[in-house]
């Protein structure tokens, strides 16, 4: 190799050289571009996904809150439920014994209007035989 190819050779290896470090320098900034974006994507990420942390935590909160009060709720309506209950019972028993109070009321008026209607009877027979024997004297 002459002089002249062996300048031409470093030239060539000195260029490519320079090349390839200014490939280099702008893969490695465009790297950490990319490198500070993805960073500051997690950072807003983490951000984010702390506030849907909280709000599912507030949301979960009020739901168990909620879900204690529809259960005591529950629990007083099922109090009332079992009270009505007892009452109505109470009261179906209570109009059973008023219904048999009311037809031994209706017979006892029956069977009173039945006597009435015989001792009518016998003092109308009474009144026309005292009538009729006055006529006779």
């Amino acid at each position: 190799m002459t002089g002249e190819e062996m300048e031409r050779a470093i030239e060539f290896i000195l260029k490519s050289q320079a090349h390839y470090e200014a490939r280099q320098a702008a893969n490695q900034a465009s790297f950490e571009a990319w490198q500070a974006e993805y960073q500051a994507w997690q950072r807003e990420y983490r951000a984010r996904q702390a506030e849907v942390d909280a709000r599912l935590a507030a949301e979960r909160a009020e739901t168990d809150r909620q879900i204690r009060e529809l259960a005591a709720r529950q629990d007083r309506t099922q109090e009332n439920l079992d009270r009505l209950s007892e009452q109505v019972a109470l009261l179906s028993d209570q109009v059973g014994h008023l219904r048999g109070v009311v037809s031994a009321l209706a017979e006892g008026q029956r069977r009173n209007q039945d006597d009435i209607d015989a001792l009518a009877k016998i003092v109308n027979a009474l009144v026309e035989g005292r009538n009729g024997g006055a006529a006779n004297n």
